[in-house]
Parts: C-alpha cells; sequence; structure tokens
C-alpha cells in the first residue's frame, strides 16, 4: 500500500472519533514509520510494509474505540519534553505549560527556589520546572503509588531524577519539609456529576481518582488552601489549575483563609483558569 491510500485510510477510521483526524493520522504514520514531516508529504508514493500498515491500522482501531492516542502511543510532549504515559495517570495538556511558564518566572530570581507540587501525576510540573530551572529544589507529591513510579520514570528519561523528591502522599499527609516558596497544584477538580457529558476518551480512559474533586468539584482546594500555610515562607505563594467556571469561587476561599495578592489569569484560549495568593508576611500579621 502506498503511504498516500495509508493515510487516506487512516483519516476516514479516525474522522469517526475525533476533530484531530487529520493530525493524528499524521501522528501515527510519524510514530509507526519513523519518518518525518517531510518524508510524510515527499514520499507519498512510497511502498508502506505490510507489517507497517498493520500497526497503523491496529492503532486506528483501539483509538475508534475512544481510547486517547497518548496512551496508545504511551507518550505526551509537554513543554518540549516526553513524557510517558499510561491510564494510571492524566494526559498533560497544553493550557498546563502556561501554568508552568508562569512558575518559571516567579521563581527565577530566587536563590534555590524550594517547590511542592501537589497531585504530580506523570510528573510534567515538577519535572518541567526542574529541567527549566537546574537551581530549583523540587519535591512532587501523589495519593497514587502507580503515578510516583510513573513520575520517577519520566524524571529519569528527562535527566533530572536527582533533583525532584517523589513521594506518595494524600495532600500534605506525608509532607514532611516545611517553607516552601511555592507550592503548585493541579488537583481533581470536575464536578462528580458531570462524568456523563464529559468526552468518551476521557470519561473512559483517564483515571477517576484524578479527574473528580467532590460535588462541586472543589474538594481539594477547600483542604489545600488553608493547609499550604503551615508549609510556605512567608511570602511565599500557592498557585492552582482549575476548572473554567471555579476561579471567583476559589479566590473567594482564598481570601477568607488569609491570603493576599488573591488573583487569577487565563490560559492561551481566555479561560480564567489559575488562581494564586500569596501567605501573608510576618510583619503583616503582626500590625
Amino acid at each position: 500500500m502506498k503511504l498516500r491510500e495509508l493515510q487516506s485510510r487512516l483519516e476516514k477510521v479516525l474522522e469517526k472519533v475525533t476533530e484531530s483526524w487529520v493530525h493524528e493520522a499524521k501522528i501515527i504514520l510519524l510514530e509507526v514509520l519513523g519518518i518525518s514531516t517531510v518524508d510524510l508529504i515527499m514520499d507519498k508514493e512510497k511502498e508502506v510494509p505490510d507489517e507497517k500498515v498493520e500497526m497503523a491500522e491496529a492503532i486506528a482501531v483501539r483509538r475508534l474505540a475512544n481510547e486517547p492516542l497518548q496512551y496508545i502511543l504511551g507518550k505526551q510532549a509537554f513543554m518540549g519534553l516526553d513524557f510517558s504515559v499510561d491510564d494510571s495517570v492524566l494526559i498533560p495538556r497544553p493550557e498546563t505549560e502556561v501554568l508552568v511558564e508562569w512558575v518559571l518566572e516567579r521563581i527565577e530570581d530566587i536563590k534555590s527556589p524550594k517547590v511542592l507540587d501537589i497531585g504530580t501525576g506523570s510528573g510534567a510540573i515538577a519535572i518541567s520546572i526542574a529541567y527549566q530551572n537546574t537551581w530549583a529544589d523540587v519535591f512532587a507529591s501523589d495519593i497514587s503509588s502507580s503515578a510516583i513510579e510513573k513520575a520517577k520514570q519520566n524524571a529519569v528519561n528527562n535527566n533530572v531524577s536527582g533533583r525532584v523528591r517523589f513521594f506518595e502522599s494524600n495532600l500534605f499527609v506525608d509532607v514532611s519539609e516545611k517553607d516552601f516558596d511555592l507550592i503548585v497544584s493541579n488537583p481533581p477538580y470536575i464536578p462528580a456529576g458531570e462524568v456523563n457529558g464529559m468526552q468518551r476518551e476521557v470519561a473512559l480512559y483517564e483515571p477517576h481518582l484524578a479527574l473528580f474533586g467532590g460535588e462541586d468539584g472543589l474538594d481539594f482546594y477547600r483542604r489545600i488552601i488553608p493547609e499550604a500555610l503551615s508549609y510556605m515562607k512567608d511570602g511565599g505563594i500557592l498557585i492552582f489549575e482549575a476548572g473554567h467556571d471555579q476561579a471567583d469561587v476559589i479566590e473567594a476561599i482564598m481570601v477568607s483563609a488569609g491570603y493576599e495578592d488573591v488573583n487569577h489569569f487565563s490560559d492561551l484560549c481566555g479561560v480564567p483558569r489559575f488562581i494564586y495568593g500569596k501567605k501573608v508576611l510576618w510583619r503583616h500579621e503582626n500590625v
């Protein structure tokens, strides 16, 4: 079968399951054939070996069952790095890169900044911070032992295993360190009742432990916000990723808990997705 024929066949199958069918067909071909985008364009009349055709079509069949392509291929790009993923961890999303970039800007002038990532999953946030800021002292926790193992694997793959300390913990229960300059978290925030309205590939395959945050999606914010104060330096920053309509409520919780400079900023689509606040400085507490 010629390359152009295989590409067309994949696109027709994938069109039934995703709006990104052209892009996903391309990704499958690049992965299976080990070629570049230029090769895909220039060699359309090249014959594809039968075993490669079978491999590509097998991936498309799995995708037709709504299995995420990232899980099928076992990897996802994030912040210019490759992360191994499976159904024990959420697939890192592009919007979270905005969060990481903001964190990196906030800690770049701190000598040996101490950062904690709560609910690390694949380790995408913690590993990206360590990779970009070689002076950072990064800690990362998750309640899932399988997620921690996956994150450790990703740290090794991205050459930061010696600079990120991973440990299993239910939020702060087993966090022994204190005095963090910044705590970051992308916790479960989907309301439990929304499971039926979600994309099938998310609802069927991604870990529910990392998706759902109670009846209104805010259970973890209510726990993390007051507890984080005991683990940050004066003036330390707590920052979250959240759902598209949760910023105002989370800001109110942070203000009520005593944080200052509480605010939010948007993702690349203009959604107010990232909420942050600062632990009140000692001098303010004692005025």
